[in-house]
């Protein structure tokens, strides 16, 4: 039971942080800033709970065309 609280916890963290990520690739990309940058500034912030490909991804998603 236990192993279940925590992966349902660390499951909860990791939609948290995806959020959070959301939230900032949206507001740098509508201040006009570009991918690459919001990449670079994302990075340090959430590469160590995601891959660098999730990133991107989340980037293209989340920006302005």
């Amino acid at each position: 039971m236990m192993n279940f609280i925590d992966r349902a916890k660390a499951k909860g963290r990791q939609e948290v942080r995806k959020e959070a990520l959301v939230i900032i690739i949206t507001a740098l990309s509508e201040s006009g800033i570009d991918e690459t940058k919001i990449f670079n500034e994302a990075k340090p912030l959430y590469g160590k709970y995601f891959s660098d490909e999730e990133i991107k991804q989340f980037i293209t998603q989340n920006t302005q065309n």
